[in-house]
This record gives C-alpha cells, structure tokens and sequence, in this order.
C-alpha cells in the first residue's frame, strides 16, 4: 500500500528526504509505526539506494534526476510485527538497459518467489533467480544477505541471492586442522 501510495511522486527533483517524510507520514496515519527510524539509531523511516547504491542507502537532500533509478526499502510495525518491502522505481524516463534491468529483476522476484514452497531447499529460490538474471546478462550481488522477518527484523533463515558451494568445513581435531 505505501509503496502504491509513493510511486506517482517519483520524479525527477524529489529528494530521498522528502520521499522519507511522506513514507513516515502515510505510516503514520494507518497506524503503523516506521520500524526503522531509530533501530540502533537509525535516524530515517526508510532506506533509499538511487542507481549504483546496492542497499540500505541513506536519504538526502540531493534531487533525483530524470533516468534514475531508486531503491526505497522500509519497515512497518503493526501490533508487534514486522513487515519489510522493498521496491524500485523508474525515476522519469529511464534507458533501455536500465528497463531490462528493472524487469528482468521483476522476473526474478516472481521466481523466487514460485520456488518458495514447503519441501524446497532454500538453494532452489536462489539459484532460480541467478539463473534468469545470468541468462540475461545481469548478476547477482553474492554479499548481501536477505534475511527473515517477524517480531524481530533480523530473523532467520539467512541466505544470499546466489548459488553457493558449500564445503564442508575442515576437521577441527584434538591436533588441528585435518583435510
């Protein structure tokens, strides 16, 4: 719904400052409290990571320009629970890598998500969305971790939007390390 709300004031000339007072405001009037704003000192409602910022960018007061692309990310607390979204807008007229990004990275969305299901291993959401995003010529960024959410903002499961290799760790013997 926020994200709904927001969307047609994206263009260029808004800064990320004012897109966090909005979100702060429209939480605020449904009930719900912005999350973030003041989880171990944060100071804002929202997160917002234009073009080349992977996550968890600052707001500011520098306007955002035709073509951008913006990442607002935020948190919503009603009754003790969580909710966590994220969504990425075309700021004005944008390149055409930059729409193939934006819906190539939709479909990753919706096949992660069509892999979530009960008997699947976590390895399955991930290694669908880095395939579609590898077989477009896209990647994926192998050190952000996605996380969990309920009561607590940080909850498991725990895992990277990628395939990983696992190895078994190493032995660690009465007499050290054993390969």
């Amino acid at each position: 719904m926020y994200h709904r709300t927001i969307a047609p004031l994206i263009k260029p000339g808004i800064t990320t400052n004012e897109i966090d007072r909005i979100f702060e405001d429209i939480k605020l009037n449904h009930g719900t409290k912005p999350y973030q704003k003041g989880y171990k000192g944060y100071p804002y409602a929202i997160c917002a990571s234009p073009n080349d910022v992977i996550a968890h960018g600052f707001p500011s007061n520098m306007p955002l320009e035709e073509g951008d692309i913006v990442t607002i990310d935020t948190v919503a607390e009603l009754d003790g629970w969580l909710g966590d979204s994220t969504w990425s807008y075309a700021v004005g007229q944008i390149s055409p890598t930059a729409e193939k990004l934006m819906r190539v990275t939709k479909v990753c969305l919706d096949l992660g998500i069509e892999q979530a299901q009960a008997g699947k291993r976590l390895g399955e959401v991930t290694s669908a969305i880095q395939r579609h995003a590898e077989s477009h010529s896209f990647g994926v960024v192998r050190g952000l971790l996605a996380h969990g959410i309920g009561r607590d903002l940080h909850e498991g499961a725990n895992l990277y939007a990628c395939r990983q290799i696992w190895k078994r760790p190493p032995y660690q013997g009465r007499y050290g390390v054993h390969h």
